[in-house]
């Protein structure tokens, strides 16, 4: 999802080291590997030979931004952005940062800058379109998070990232079947969750025997494209192939983030709310909550199920 950095501004020797450029370029390659420990010392070592090098602040930026340190995330991108007031990529980052820690006002000015700054090119606006759609919605503008959505996977129709929250918007206007239908295209673009929200979607629209037969073939195709057994997993749980407790087994020995003990509780409420244990279901969606993520948007969909398990 991420753009590629521009090289920046004409390097300076203001050292007398060298050329700061190649390790620039070294420094992206290793972001594009995840190798962020050692993309950080090619920046800094560009940055001591060129410290105006807004190419080497960008990239820095992305390389905190893979270690989850929005912070100085935001602070190389906004360094970036001084230097070059016109780099396209820092305005996209920066606004990913702070999307992530839930500054949703500045997220979406910054996608907008970078829109601006595309002229709707093709390579880039359907990404930005996204991530600005992103914002919108978990932020709670879900009409527009819809127009920037749709603008999305209308430019670049295989983005299963674009119909899974598409679906997500959908499913929270009440509009079960379109989400049933956004869920299934996620999924067979390789989105892995997408089945199971399908799943959601139908059970919400009362499709109770499309949801449980159309959903193993779901899961099948999205774990071509992304094997994760935690998926499976959680498929057998709403079709009551497997049990809570394996569950939650597997989430206390997981590797930690991507919302998986949320994502675990959400699904444990689901198989409760459809089985008639109303009181159970509650339950799990207000550990959610008591997580006290409010950018993922499982907080989002535990409230609104609380809010229809509470009259």
């Amino acid at each position: 999802m991420l753009l590629i950095a521009s090289t920046g501004v004409p390097a300076q020797d203001v050292s007398g080291g060298g050329d700061p450029i190649p390790f620039v370029k070294k420094g992206l390659t290793q972001n594009a590997t995840g190798d962020f420990t050692k993309a950080l010392d090619s920046f800094n070592h560009a940055l001591e030979l060129d410290p105006r090098d807004s190419a080497a602040f960008e990239g820095r930026g992305e390389t905190h931004l893979g270690l989850d340190d929005t912070a100085d995330a935001i602070t190389d991108f906004t360094r970036a952005l001084k230097i070059e007031p016109a780099n396209e990529a820092a305005f996209f980052h920066r606004g990913l940062a702070e999307s992530r820690q839930g500054s949703y006002p500045a997220a979406i000015a910054d996608f907008n800058q970078a829109l601006n700054l595309t002229s709707l090119a093709p390579l880039d606006a359907p990404n930005i379109l996204f991530e600005r759609g992103r914002a919108k919605y978990l932020q709670g503008d879900t009409k527009n998070a819809m127009t920037d959505l749709n603008q999305a996977v209308g430019l670049k129709p295989s983005m299963a990232d674009g119909y899974f929250f598409r679906g997500l918007a959908q499913d929270d206007q009440g509009a079960f079947d379109a989400a049933a239908a956004d869920f299934s295209t996620a999924a067979k673009n390789g989105a892995p969750t997408a089945p199971l929200w399908f799943w959601e979607a139908q059970m919400e629209g009362h499709h109770d025997d499309d949801a449980n037969a159309k959903l193993p073939g779901l899961v099948s195709e999205a774990l071509g494209s992304h094997p994760d057994a935690w998926i499976s997993d959680l498929a057998n749980l709403l079709s009551q192939k497997t049990t809570e407790s394996q569950i939650q087994a597997d989430v206390q020995s997981a590797t930690p983030g991507n919302h998986r003990d949320a994502e675990a509780s959400f699904f444990v409420g689901l198989s409760r709310e459809y089985t008639g244990d109303t009181a159970g279901a509650k339950q799990s969606y207000q550990r959610i909550i008591a997580l006290g993520d409010a950018s993922s948007y499982y907080t989002i969909e535990a409230k609104r199920h609380l809010a229809k398990l509470s009259p």
